[in-house]
């Protein structure tokens, strides 16, 4: 009795200090998690057409949850997908021969 008193009179800051406390998050994956995901998967459909199942902390996900995340998250501009491969390289000049 005392205990479901005392979770009733608990104020909203108290419960998100808590579950900040344990580390549990409403969506426990970031951004770059499911872009990370949606590459691994595009890449496995191409090179050997299967289609992949999502583990989350050992939990499966469910395929629309999956594609939920990934369209919510996983978005990347196609800039974005060709300047992650790119590296800046300096520029080297050839020293005119003398001769």
């Amino acid at each position: 009795m005392a205990l479901s008193q005392k979770l009733t009179e608990s104020r909203k800051g108290q419960y998100e200090y808590k579950f900040r406390e344990w580390g549990l998050k409403k969506y426990p994956m970031g951004a770059a998690e499911w872009k990370y995901i949606k590459r691994q998967m595009e890449t496995r459909k191409r090179e050997s057409g299967k289609d992949s199942e999502v583990y989350i902390n050992g939990v499966l996900q469910s395929p629309k949850k999956v594609r939920y995340e990934i369209g919510r998250q996983g978005f990347e501009s196609t800039i974005a997908k060709f300047q992650e491969g790119l590296s800046c390289i300096e520029p080297f000049f050839l020293d005119p021969v003398s001769g």
